[in-house]
């Protein structure tokens, strides 16, 4: 009987040691826009984790980082843990991570948030006056040069678009907003990103003769295709 209740306990005392020993912890990365319907995924960007020891993961530069699925690494030893990520300005973040008693550490990544509010007092569209115009021309994207614009009047109180596809036509509140948004969009990204000359977008703004070019280089930016997409079809 001695011999049996030895035997238990030793095994209890073995078993204990074995599953303390067993790592259990977890971090778990997801990276979204804050656009639910841009889902394209993330091109040139930069993803770390490692620990003291080791780097644990490291993503190959030309490897896409798809929105919305959920990157796990696990059975990862208590300890501490650094995690470092680029942003769609190719901004560069580090977050340490502390992980023990079999914790589950989740982030979820806002990769293309930006600081529009600084940016809205710049914005053609907030600064017209009566009688006053400006059109926004843009290109690039590919080898073959493909050309895009639209017009914006101010008169008399209503706010008048001129496209390849509209002439003077009224734009509603909604499509203003959207508009307002993409020019604070492009103004935050001017000089950002380190994207090939294939891959980039030119904007230029012209207004009384004066015009202010901006190339975004992040390719990583739909800011014209998901307005286009507001005002020709509603989404």
């Amino acid at each position: 009987m001695k011999n049996t209740i030895t035997k238990t306990l030793l095994i209890f005392l073995v078993s204990t040691l074995l599953s303390c020993n067993n790592h259990h912890n977890k971090i778990e990365i997801i990276f979204f826009k804050s656009n639910v319907k841009d889902s394209l995924p993330i091109k040139y960007s930069f993803l770390k984790l490692s620990n003291k020891d080791s780097v644990i993961f490291k993503k190959k530069i030309n490897d896409r980082i798809t929105i919305g699925k959920k990157y796990v690494f696990d059975s990862l030893p208590t300890g501490q843990y650094i995690l470092q990520y680029s942003d769609i300005k190719q901004d560069t973040f580090k977050k340490r991570i502390n992980l023990k008693n079999n914790e589950v550490y989740r982030s979820k990544i806002i990769f293309d948030i930006l600081p529009l509010e600084k940016y809205y007092k710049y914005v053609p569209i907030n600064n017209l006056k009566n009688g006053e115009s400006y059109k926004l021309l843009t290109w690039g994207g590919c080898l073959a040069r493909m050309e895009s614009f639209y017009q914006i009047t101010y008169l008399d109180n209503q706010y008048l678009l001129d496209s390849y596809l509209d002439t003077k036509r009224i734009l509603t509140n909604d499509e203003r907003t959207a508009i307002k948004k993409f020019e604070a969009e492009l103004y935050a990204l001017k000089g950002k990103g380190t994207c090939e000359s294939t891959g980039q977008m030119t904007y230029s703004i012209t207004k009384d003769k004066k015009t202010d070019t901006i190339t975004e280089m992040t390719c990583n930016w739909n800011g014209y295709s998901l307005l286009m997409s507001k005002l020709y079809n509603g989404n």
